[in-house]
Protein backbone atom coordinates (compact mmCIF):
# COMPACT_ATOMS: atom_id res chain seq x y z
CA UNK A 1 0.00 0.00 0.00
CA UNK A 2 1.37 3.48 -0.83
CA UNK A 3 2.16 6.05 1.80
CA UNK A 4 -0.67 8.47 2.26
CA UNK A 5 0.12 12.05 1.16
CA UNK A 6 -1.10 13.36 4.52
CA UNK A 7 1.49 11.32 6.38
CA UNK A 8 -0.65 8.47 7.67
CA UNK A 9 0.90 5.08 8.18
CA UNK A 10 0.54 2.55 5.40
CA UNK A 11 1.84 -0.95 4.88
CA UNK A 12 2.77 -1.40 8.54
CA UNK A 13 5.14 1.59 8.62
CA UNK A 14 5.37 3.23 12.02
CA UNK A 15 7.06 6.62 12.12
CA UNK A 16 9.28 7.35 15.10
CA UNK A 17 11.08 10.67 14.60
CA UNK A 18 8.12 12.12 12.72
CA UNK A 19 5.28 10.68 14.75
CA UNK A 20 2.46 13.17 15.16
CA UNK A 21 -0.30 13.47 17.72
CA UNK A 22 -2.58 11.47 15.42
CA UNK A 23 -2.11 8.79 12.77
CA UNK A 24 -2.60 11.30 9.94
CA UNK A 25 -0.20 13.95 11.27
CA UNK A 26 3.34 14.43 10.06
CA UNK A 27 4.73 10.99 9.03
CA UNK A 28 5.87 10.79 5.42
CA UNK A 29 5.99 14.54 4.64
CA UNK A 30 7.95 15.14 7.84
CA UNK A 31 10.36 12.36 6.87
CA UNK A 32 10.90 14.05 3.50
CA UNK A 33 11.69 17.37 5.18
CA UNK A 34 14.25 15.57 7.36
CA UNK A 35 15.78 14.00 4.25
CA UNK A 36 15.84 17.33 2.41
CA UNK A 37 17.53 19.12 5.32
CA UNK A 38 20.03 16.26 5.66
CA UNK A 39 20.89 16.38 1.94
CA UNK A 40 21.65 20.08 2.16
CA UNK A 41 23.59 19.71 5.41
CA UNK A 42 25.89 17.26 3.64
CA UNK A 43 26.62 19.58 0.71
CA UNK A 44 30.33 20.43 0.88
CA UNK A 45 30.52 22.88 -2.00
CA UNK A 46 28.29 25.66 -3.24
CA UNK A 47 27.65 23.72 -6.44
CA UNK A 48 26.51 20.66 -4.45
CA UNK A 49 24.21 22.75 -2.27
CA UNK A 50 22.56 24.53 -5.18
CA UNK A 51 22.23 21.28 -7.16
CA UNK A 52 20.69 19.49 -4.16
CA UNK A 53 18.16 22.28 -3.61
CA UNK A 54 17.14 22.22 -7.27
CA UNK A 55 16.88 18.41 -7.15
CA UNK A 56 14.57 18.73 -4.14
CA UNK A 57 12.35 21.11 -6.12
CA UNK A 58 12.28 18.65 -9.04
CA UNK A 59 11.39 15.76 -6.73
CA UNK A 60 8.50 17.73 -5.27
CA UNK A 61 7.35 18.85 -8.74
CA UNK A 62 7.37 15.43 -10.38
CA UNK A 63 7.05 12.81 -7.65
CA UNK A 64 5.46 14.10 -4.44
CA UNK A 65 2.03 12.49 -4.14
CA UNK A 66 0.20 15.44 -2.60
CA UNK A 67 -0.43 17.77 -5.54
CA UNK A 68 -1.66 20.63 -3.36
CA UNK A 69 1.49 20.37 -1.25
CA UNK A 70 3.64 20.36 -4.38
CA UNK A 71 1.86 23.46 -5.73
CA UNK A 72 2.49 25.31 -2.45
CA UNK A 73 6.18 24.32 -2.44
CA UNK A 74 6.63 25.36 -6.06
CA UNK A 75 4.89 28.68 -5.37
CA UNK A 76 7.32 29.27 -2.50
CA UNK A 77 10.22 28.50 -4.83
CA UNK A 78 9.06 31.34 -7.09
CA UNK A 79 8.46 34.03 -4.46
CA UNK A 80 9.80 37.29 -5.84
CA UNK A 81 11.32 38.26 -2.48
CA UNK A 82 13.03 34.88 -1.96
CA UNK A 83 13.33 32.88 -5.21
CA UNK A 84 14.95 29.45 -5.09
CA UNK A 85 16.76 30.25 -8.33
CA UNK A 86 18.46 33.17 -6.59
CA UNK A 87 20.37 30.80 -4.28
CA UNK A 88 24.09 30.69 -5.13
CA UNK A 89 25.76 29.01 -2.14
CA UNK A 90 25.41 25.85 -0.04
CA UNK A 91 24.67 27.90 3.07
CA UNK A 92 22.13 29.90 1.07
CA UNK A 93 20.47 26.65 -0.01
CA UNK A 94 20.23 25.42 3.58
CA UNK A 95 18.77 28.72 4.76
CA UNK A 96 16.33 28.91 1.84
CA UNK A 97 14.97 25.46 2.74
CA UNK A 98 14.60 26.44 6.42
CA UNK A 99 12.69 29.58 5.42
CA UNK A 100 10.43 27.52 3.16
CA UNK A 101 9.86 24.97 5.93
CA UNK A 102 9.04 27.76 8.40
CA UNK A 103 6.59 29.31 5.90
CA UNK A 104 4.87 25.94 5.54
CA UNK A 105 4.65 25.47 9.32
CA UNK A 106 3.22 28.97 9.74
CA UNK A 107 0.61 28.30 7.03
CA UNK A 108 -0.39 24.97 8.57
CA UNK A 109 -0.59 26.48 12.04
CA UNK A 110 -2.72 29.38 10.78
CA UNK A 111 -5.14 27.04 9.02
CA UNK A 112 -5.37 24.66 12.00
CA UNK A 113 -4.98 21.88 9.44
CA UNK A 114 -2.39 20.15 11.54
CA UNK A 115 -1.09 19.92 15.06
CA UNK A 116 0.98 22.86 16.28
CA UNK A 117 4.35 22.76 14.58
CA UNK A 118 7.70 24.24 15.54
CA UNK A 119 8.50 27.62 14.04
CA UNK A 120 11.64 29.61 13.69
CA UNK A 121 14.22 26.95 12.88
CA UNK A 122 17.12 26.98 12.60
Amino acid sequence: APLLPTGGPAGGIAWAACRGASADARGYPCGLWLLFHTLLAQARTDAQGVAALRAIRSYVRFFFGCQGCARHFLAMSNLEADPLDGVRTASGARLWLWRAHNRLNARLNASAASEVLRLGLP
